[in-house]
C-alpha cells in the first residue's frame, strides 16, 4: 500500500470518508437490491444495516488513509450480529462482496483517465484485495464464534430439559415445558435408554438422534459422565423392538431399555429400570437388551450384594483357579447357556472338541456342586454366572 499521503489512493479514500453517508446509502441500497436475505426478507432492518456499513466502511477507509490499523474488532462483531439474526453466512460474505464493489467503483470512477492514478490502483489493487480476505475472515470467525456458543447454550438448554423430566421431581408445568424445548409430544408412549459408555462423556451410540429423526422417530438425548440416557417417543410403527434393532446397528457399549411408560411422569422409574438393564447387559451376549428380556440379571443388578453374594457363595471355588483356567471354565459355562446346552454348539463356539466341552463342564459341577445339566443346577449356575459378571462390570 501507498503510505505517501498525497497518493492518490489516500486522496481518494479522504474524499469517501468526507461524503461517508451518501456512501453509506449508496452501499445499503445495493445490497438490499442484490441480496434476498437483507432486502426481502424481515431479518435486519435498513437501520441496522445502514450502521453496521458505516462502522464497517470508516474502519477500512480510515486504515488506507493511513490513519490507523487495521482493527477487526468491527467485522468479527458484525459477524456475531449477523449470525444472531440468523442471516446466512453466504449472505453476510456476498453482502460484504457487494460493498467492497461499489467502494472500489467509486474509486475507478475518481481515477478517470489519470494515468499515474490508474497505475496506482493497479499496483495496489493486490494489497487491497487481501485487506478484503482479512476482514472477510474477521466477520466469518465472529459469525462462527456466535453460532458455536449458541449451540453450547442450547445443548445446555437440551440436556437440562432432559434432566427435568428423568428425575420425577418436576411438575405438571415443567414437564411440558421441557417436553416443548425437546420438541417431544406431551402424550403417548415413551422409553428410556441407558447406553454405558466406553469412555468418560462420549456418546455410546454415535449419531442416534439424527438417525431417529431421520425416520420420523421423536427422541432427546443426554450424555452423562459414565452414560448415554435417552428418551424415545414410540409409536404405533416405531415399536419397541424396532428402536432396539436400531440401537443394535449403533451401539458401542452395554444398552438397556426400560419399560415403556405412558405419559412423562414415570420417566425416572423407567430411567432406574434401564440402567439396571444396561448392568444386566453386561452379562448378556447382546449388547442391546429391553428390561422384560432380562429380568434375573436386572434384579441380581438392583442388588450388589446380593448378586456378590451369589457369586462367591456359588462360584467359590472355580473364582479362585488361576487366572486362565478360571476364565476358560467361566466362558465354557456361559456358551453352555447360549446354546441352550447343546454340546456341539458349544464345541462350535469355542472351536474345541465335544469331549472337551464336557471335560469342562465336569470340572464346572466338581467345583461348585451343581451340574449345568440339571434343572437345579442350571439355575443356580445361572443366577451365580449373571451375578459374578455384574459384580465385576459394576
Amino acid at each position: 500500500m501507498n503510505d505517501d499521503p498525497d497518493s492518490f489512493t489516500v486522496r481518494a479514500c479522504r474524499t469517501l470518508l468526507a461524503g461517508v453517508d451518501d456512501l453509506v446509502v449508496e452501499v445499503a441500497a445495493v445490497i438490499e437490491g442484490t441480496e434476498p436475505a437483507y432486502g426481502a426478507s424481515d431479518l435486519i432492518d435498513h437501520r441496522e444495516l445502514t450502521e453496521s456499513n458505516r462502522a464497517n466502511l470508516v474502519a477500512v477507509l480510515e486504515h488506507l488513509c493511513g490513519a490507523t490499523q487495521l482493527g477487526l474488532d468491527t467485522a468479527r462483531a458484525t459477524g456475531r450480529r449477523r449470525a444472531e439474526l440468523g442471516v446466512p453466512l453466504e449472505a453476510v460474505l456476498r453482502a460484504y462482496r457487494l460493498g467492497t464493489r461499489a467502494v472500489w467503483d467509486r474509486i475507478v470512477t475518481m481515477a478517470g483517465d489519470d494515468p499515474d492514478a490508474k497505475q496506482e490502483l493497479l499496483d495496489s489493487a493486490s494489497e487491497i484485495w487481501r485487506l478484503v480476505d482479512d476482514v472477510s475472515q474477521a466477520l466469518t470467525f465472529g459469525f462462527q464464534e456466535w453460532v458455536t456458543a449458541q449451540a453450547h447454550h442450547d445443548a445446555r438448554l437440551r440436556d437440562a430439559a432432559v434432566d427435568v423430566l428423568l428425575s420425577g421431581n418436576a411438575d405438571a408445568v415443567r414437564r411440558r415445558e421441557s417436553a416443548d424445548r425437546l420438541r417431544l409430544p406431551q402424550t403417548g408412549d415413551f422409553v428410556v435408554i441407558c447406553a454405558r459408555s466406553t469412555s468418560t462423556a462420549t456418546e455410546t451410540i454415535p449419531g442416534i438422534g439424527a438417525a431417529l429423526t431421520a425416520l420420523g422417530v421423536r427422541s432427546a438425548w443426554r450424555v452423562r459422565p459414565e452414560s448415554q440416557v435417552g428418551i424415545v417417543a414410540l409409536t404405533a410403527t416405531f415399536t419397541v423392538e424396532r428402536l432396539q434393532a436400531a440401537l443394535t446397528e449403533r451401539t458401542l457399549g452395554p444398552t438397556g431399555i426400560g419399560p415403556a411408560q405412558s405419559g412423562l411422569s414415570g420417566l425416572s422409574d423407567a430411567l432406574r429400570l434401564a440402567e439396571l438393564t444396561s448392568l444386566a447387559a453386561q452379562s448378556m451376549p447382546d449388547l442391546v437388551v429391553r428390561h422384560e428380556q432380562a429380568l434375573l440379571p436386572v434384579l441380581l443388578a438392583g442388588a450388589p450384594d446380593l448378586a456378590s453374594g451369589i457369586a462367591t457363595a456359588r462360584l467359590g471355588q472355580l473364582l479362585g483357579l488361576s487366572g486362565n483356567d478360571r476364565d476358560v471354565l467361566l466362558q465354557t459355562l456361559r456358551a453352555w447357556y447360549d446354546c441352550a446346552g447343546e454340546v456341539s454348539a458349544v464345541a462350535r463356539t469355542l472351536f474345541c472338541h465335544r469331549n472337551t466341552v464336557r471335560f469342562r463342564l465336569n470340572r464346572v459341577t466338581e467345583l461348585t456342586g451343581f451340574d449345568p445339566a440339571t434343572p437345579l443346577g442350571a439355575a443356580e449356575l445361572y443366577l451365580a454366572l449373571h451375578a459374578h459378571d455384574i459384580s465385576v462390570a459394576k
